[in-house]
Order: C-alpha cells, then structure tokens, then sequence
C-alpha cells in the first residue's frame, strides 16, 4: 500500500475472513460505531486506524478492519477534489453543506462509484485552507456571490423605478416595511435555535453519561454546534435589520426634509410647473 487509505475508494478484501477473499467493498470509516470499536481498550484508541467496508450493490459489509486486510484499487478522483483529513481519516471533499457555523461543518466527500458521502467536521480553531476551499465549491454549486454560502432564495416586493420624489418616499417605506416584516420570524428563529442548540447539548451529556460511544455523542454536540452556527446568524441579521430600517427612516425624513416644500408647493399650484430655469434665482 503507498499512501494513505482514502475513505470513498474502492478496495479488494484478504484479511481472516476468507470466504470474503477477493471481493471489492467501497472504504468507509469506522467511527467507533461497531462492537469491535466499542469493545476496544480506550487507551488504544487511534482515529483512522479501523475501517468499515460496504457492498455497494447490498449495503452490507464488515466493520472495525484493519488497514493490513485490504488493498486499495486504482482510480482517479475529480481534479477539483481536495484532500483532506477529518478524524484521522483521509477524503477527497467535494463540498461543504450550507447551514454550518465557524466550529462545525458537514462535508461531502466522493466515493469511487461516484456518488458522495457525507461526515462531520469540527473546526475547534475555525475553518482550515482546506474548508475555505470547500466552502468555495458549494457557493460554485449554486452561483452565490464569493463573499456568501449557499443559500435559499428569498422573493421580495417588486422595487418600481424612482422616478420623481414621490416614487423615492414610497420606495424608502416599501423597503422599510420589507424588513420590518422578517425580524419577527428571525427574532423566531434565533430563539428556537438558541433553545434547540442546548438541547443538543444536554442530549449529547446525557448519552455520554450512558457509556454511548464517542461517535454518537460527538455527533449530537456537533449538531448543537451546527444550530448555533443558525443562532448566531440570526442574531446578526436581527442587528442589520435594526440598522437597515433607522437609515430608510432617516433616507426618507432627510429626502422630504430637502424635498418636501417643493413638493407641496407644486402639489398646490393651480398651472403646472414650469422648466427649472424659470425658478432660478440670480
């Protein structure tokens, strides 16, 4: 074997099973999940060293085997495919999934078949190279701006041209009244979020109290994460909110304010306004 194993290929089976000899399974990582992890020494722990192998026509396979039972299979993966370590195993990373925060990330990774998988990505010191990159790809999947992560499109009340001093007062409101009309479900949601995050928490406390395996609780606290990756949005987008509509009222007060008079003066005029020269002064 020359380098490292990479989770997604496809390898050839020769450890003590020998009924199994020569069969191919797609390489999956053994995340503490099998009785073979579960039973296993904590102290002898070592991420990457265990694999699970998958039939990818039934689904079904062996887990917690050892790097020495099998032997990798040639294939080329995409050349936009970046490399990268998560856990002690080995991916070529497809994309990150939107919704995660600057601690955690869902990353989707390819598999020799050519089809993806997905696993969980901590981020204790924030996103790596290798995650920036990722977050690049997924903003490519969807064309969204390079300063954004992928996200759902939002329809908004149609802007008309601003013609006149009228047209820019009713747009001024039109846009104040548009985010006004959000805060309330973003006020909803940075709560429901902030809630459901420490829940998560607690979940993962309790099963970790349970003796459950690391994986498992590892993934419900990287889940809390996740959410309050969600929180924090929400928050921040409560506090622009709150800026966006003081300006739109300040935009409006300053554009009547220096407007307004000669508005009203031709709303009340009896003969229609005449060319500006006509009103300059010398």
């Amino acid at each position: 074997m020359t380098g490292p194993l990479t989770i997604g290929s496809r390898v050839r089976y020769h450890g003590s099973h020998q009924q199994l000899h020569g069969r191919e399974f797609t390489l999956l990582a053994c995340h503490g999940d099998c009785p073979g992890c579960q039973d296993q020494d904590p102290d002898e722990e070592a991420p990457g060293r265990y694999f699970r192998l998958e039939d990818p026509d039934s689904g079904q396979g062996l887990a917690h085997v050892r790097a020495a039972s099998i032997t990798p299979l040639p294939h080329t993966w995409p050349q936009d495919a970046v490399a990268i370590t998560i856990g002690g195993y080995h991916y070529r990373a497809s994309h990150t999934e939107y919704g995660g925060s600057s601690g955690a990330r869902v990353v989707h990774f390819h598999t020799a078949d050519g089809g993806t998988g997905r696993t969980f990505c901590r981020l204790p010191d924030g996103p790596t190279p290798p995650i920036r990159l990722l977050d690049a790809a997924a903003r490519r999947r969807t064309g969204a701006p390079a300063n954004e992560r992928t996200s759902p499109t939002m329809a908004i009340t149609k802007i008309p041209d601003v013609i006149n001093h009228r047209a820019l007062l009713d747009a001024l409101n039109s846009i104040r009244a548009e985010v006004e009309s959000r805060q309330e479900d973003v006020d909803n949601l940075a709560a429901w979020s902030g809630e459901m995050a420490e829940r998560m928490r607690g979940i993962a406390e309790e099963l970790q109290a349970l003796n459950v395996d690391s994986y498992t609780v590892g993934n419900m606290a990287m889940l809390g994460d996740l959410i309050d990756g969600q929180a924090a949005a929400a928050d921040r987008y409560k506090n622009a909110t709150d800026t966006s509509v003081t300006q739109a009222e300040t935009a409006a007060r300053t554009a009547h304010r220096n407007h307004g008079r000669i508005q009203d003066a031709v709303d009340d005029s009896d003969v229609p306004m005449a060319n500006a020269p006509f009103y300059s002064a010398e």
